[in-house]
């Protein structure tokens, strides 16, 4: 699904649909690519249920960092390959 907003400025939420119910343990991560295919930043997702969850993102790299303007990349881990574009713009 589509993060919004999109495009973006701090923050956006990436909504994650799930079908089944999640153990204690990681089961699902979001991985977001600069336009180069980097991994910018990896997120861990914990405890989801059925249905839709919505994920925020700060916008900050896996340091910390604030992100610079440009085309980003997320896709969910068991996904397959599809990977969903999101703009980013100070």
């Amino acid at each position: 699904m589509q993060n919004y907003p999109n495009p973006f400025n701090g923050t956006t939420i990436i909504p994650v649909n799930v079908h089944q119910n999640t153990k204690s343990n990681v089961v699902h991560e979001i991985e977001i690519r600069n336009i180069l295919g980097r991994i910018v930043r990896r997120i861990a997702l914990y405890h989801l249920i059925v249905g839709l969850n919505k994920v925020e993102w700060d916008g900050k790299d896996s340091f910390g960092n604030s992100i610079v303007s440009g085309i980003y990349f997320y896709s969910l881990t068991g996904a397959g390959d599809k990977s969903i574009k999101m703009l980013y713009l100070k």
